[in-house]
């Protein structure tokens, strides 16, 4: 910086004129000129205005200052020695990471070329010499503000964040894990943010039977994590009690409709697998049709079990059916199961998964490649693609 003199300042350029106005947080400003007097002379200035400094006097000190003194602010001279304040400025932005330090430009070159330059460097804002000492404190008293919102902003966000980890390790801690372990079942889920709307749970009751729940709340994040939360202890304890899935379907539907706000609502399978008889009964409201394939002679038989049933939480008890299916498998099958949002996912091209994609590939794979394979399109359909809503899906495997 080659001169901070003239330009309509005065001497007691930043100086606030009651003690209401001084910095309600102490900054540290970083000042990089290679004019050490200039540098004395505004860094004087700046702590008299209530600002701590700290001098650098060409472009690889500035840097080294900026490391070890992590400071609020940079004023940045364009041409030094050593490295210029253009090189600088973009090391400073690379080292900041997530933290926003805005850096000001003070130079003599007021060409477009050389703004455009501090622009693509990661500056801030400009101030041309000879430096306007009223622009300088109005710019200041504006990134102050500027910082103070950023940093109470990120002391809100770290709150939330807090408890939303919390509320996640809650949700964790009420899901047995020792259930989802079963032999016979896998299962992946996929949430878009730290909470997911889309559940998998699994229990085998006394008797012995296999009993899965797979349910998709409306939305996505904590909103449609919370609305799952009554249906756990339901359906462990129902499970426990060899109920029927009609009749669990039944309970689940009529706490969330007495619970839930209007719109709010939970799509769900539930199956319940006895081995021994190699009976499937199944309960479908609201969810994507179940593929169930079996072996048959030389070949595979799929039946496709849809929704025959109004999500749970739509309709008042009274209106509710607790009606199931039920199947009798003679050879191995495999119960195969998804969300919308598996189905929904998009290609580069933005062609949805969908549906008869799933099904041909549980048709053709063979049962012991069912999963693998399908697994593998979804990932090779999505590597360039994008996924909107939370993913789920589970196999169950009978041998």
């Amino acid at each position: 910086m080659r001169s901070i003199g003239g330009g309509g300042g005065g001497g007691a350029i930043i100086a606030p004129t009651n003690e209401n106005e001084k910095p309600s947080m102490v900054l540290t400003i970083l000042v990089a000129d290679d004019s050490r007097v200039e540098s004395a002379l505004l860094c004087t200035v700046l702590k008299k205005a209530g600002y701590r400094t700290v001098a650098a006097f060409d472009g690889t000190e500035a840097v080294a200052a900026f490391n070890a003194q992590r400071p609020d602010i940079v004023l940045m001279d364009g041409i030094m020695p050593v490295m210029d304040g253009f090189a600088a400025t973009a090391e400073i932005k690379r080292l900041s990471g997530d933290r926003w330090v805005p850096v000001v430009m003070i130079s003599g070159l007021n060409e477009t070329a050389d703004v455009v330059r501090g622009i693509e460097a990661g500056a801030d804002d400009f101030l041309s010499k000879p430096l306007n000492h009223d622009i300088l404190a109005a710019k200041l008293k504006q990134l102050q503000k500027a910082i103070e919102a950023r940093g109470l902003a990120q002391q809100q966000q770290a709150l939330l964040d807090k408890e939303a980890q919390l509320a996640a390790d809650l949700i964790h801690r009420m899901i047995r894990a020792e259930g989802l372990k079963d032999p016979l079942l896998r299962w992946r889920s996929t949430p878009v943010s730290l909470f997911s709307g889309d559940l998998v749970l699994a229990n085998r009751s006394p008797g012995g039977s296999l009993y899965v729940l797979h349910a998709d709340a409306v939305g996505h994040g904590l909103t449609a994590a919370v609305c799952l939360l009554p249906i756990l202890r339901i359906f462990y304890t129902m499970s426990e009690k060899d109920m029927s899935v009609g009749v669990m379907a039944y309970e689940m539907n009529r706490h969330l409709n007495e619970m839930l706000p209007v719109g709010h609502y939970v799509a769900a399978t539930l199956i319940s697998i006895n081995e021994s008889e190699r009976e499937v009964r199944a309960w479908n409201g609201g969810m994507p049709p179940i593929c169930l394939v079996e072996e048959q002679g030389q070949g595979l038989h799929l039946r496709s079990i849809q929704s025959r049933h109004t999500p749970l939480g739509v309709l008042p008890p009274s209106q509710f059916s607790v009606g199931s299916e039920r199947y009798v498998t003679q050879g191995a099958a495999r119960i195969v199961a998804c969300s919308d949002g598996f189905l929904d996912a998009r290609d580069g091209g933005g062609e949805m998964f969908g549906m008869d994609r799933k099904m041909n590939l549980v048709k053709t794979a063979g049962l012991d490649r069912v999963w693998d394979d399908l697994l593998d399109a979804f990932r090779k359909h999505t590597e360039n693609g994008r996924i909107e809503d939370d993913v789920s899906l589970f196999m169950v495997a009978l041998p």
